[in-house]
């Protein structure tokens, strides 16, 4: 069984970095490379070339035990491997062209278990170890830092389209989720450029089973805003009324990074937006229709669940 791998930011500078010198990090990390045409469909190709690693599992019997060998499954092995719960990929042209890279934070050994096998679903969960809590069969790290809760509850948040709203997809950004991790307890030290949402959030391991539960607690807060001011007319920002929803859903900004920490014994939640809102702005477009939704996308977004998402 295979653990939660979450997106390290970390792992993608190192990716982005090395891009064209992939073998120099085979030493520290596992890495997973091949020549791509980064002018083509991005998302269908790297989606494409994912799959292909995976499938090199068919190529070998793993039925019987599981084990690593770099000469016939490499690929599976690395995304794979149990021990990896942190993982990052980038793309871009190097000398050879169009290259795919993927780096996790280690690598198996030669004939080295990838995942304990299981003979019954309930055992599943019983290979995860103290550090993990087992979501959906998967060992999940126990880690306030995933910006992969953060991420998945805001969209959570503010997906469900209302029928008036046309919120443009946000982007998970490492720039500003260090942004965030380093100003958690100093709000005021946020760039003015940007925007901020922050409160007051439970980290301690002991008193709750999932981290996800008081993420979403604060988030749902935030989003309540909209209930306490009609926004039927005209979805304005106020800073007294709709704070928290309004940074959420204001339709210019397209990027987000959120961090967790303790400050002064106190566990706070940050989540930093690329584009600033000020008192009075419009939120969002309104429509009339549903259909009318994507229409307000601009040329270079597509429409997705009723989200303007980036090409």
């Amino acid at each position: 069984m295979e653990p939660f791998a979450s997106w390290d930011c970390d792992l993608e500078e190192v990716a982005h970095s090395q891009l064209c010198y992939g073998l120099s990090l085979q030493d520290i990390y596992a890495v997973l490379y091949n020549n791509m045409n980064v002018f083509a469909n991005v998302t269908r190709r790297t989606i494409s070339e994912l799959e292909y690693w995976w499938s090199e599992a068919e190529e070998i019997d793993l039925s019987v035990e599981p084990k690593y060998s770099d000469l016939w499954n490499d690929y599976f092995a690395y995304m794979a491997y149990a021990k990896n719960t942190r993982f990052a990929c980038t793309y871009g042209n190097c000398s050879t062209g169009g290259v795919l890279q993927c780096v996790y934070e280690q690598k198996p050994h030669d004939g080295e278990l990838i995942y304990r096998k299981t003979t019954t679903p309930k055992e599943i969960c019983t290979a995860c170890p103290d550090s993990t809590q087992c979501v959906n069969f998967l060992c999940q790290k126990k880690n306030p830092e995933s910006s992969t809760t953060a991420r998945a509850l805001h969209h959570f948040s503010i997906n469900p389209p209302m029928n008036s709203a046309s919120p443009v997809f946000q982007s998970w950004d490492c720039e500003l989720e260090k942004i965030a991790k380093s100003q958690v307890c100093n709000p005021d030290g946020i760039p003015p450029e940007y925007d901020s949402t922050y409160d007051v959030i439970i980290l301690d391991s002991n008193a709750i089973y999932d981290i996800g539960v008081q993420t979403r607690a604060v988030l749902r807060k935030w989003t309540k805003g909209a209930e306490m001011i009609d926004l039927s007319v005209e979805p304005k920002f106020d800073p007294w009324t709709v704070d928290g929803f309004g940074r959420m859903v204001y339709a210019k900004s397209t990027r987000i990074g959120c961090s967790m920490d303790y400050c002064d014994g106190t566990g706070m939640l940050m989540c930093v937006y690329d584009k600033k809102v000020n008192k009075d702005r419009l939120l969002y477009k309104k429509t009339r229709h549903p259909n009318e939704i994507c229409t307000a996308c601009p040329p270079s977004t597509q429409c997705v669940n009723y989200l303007c998402k980036t090409k």
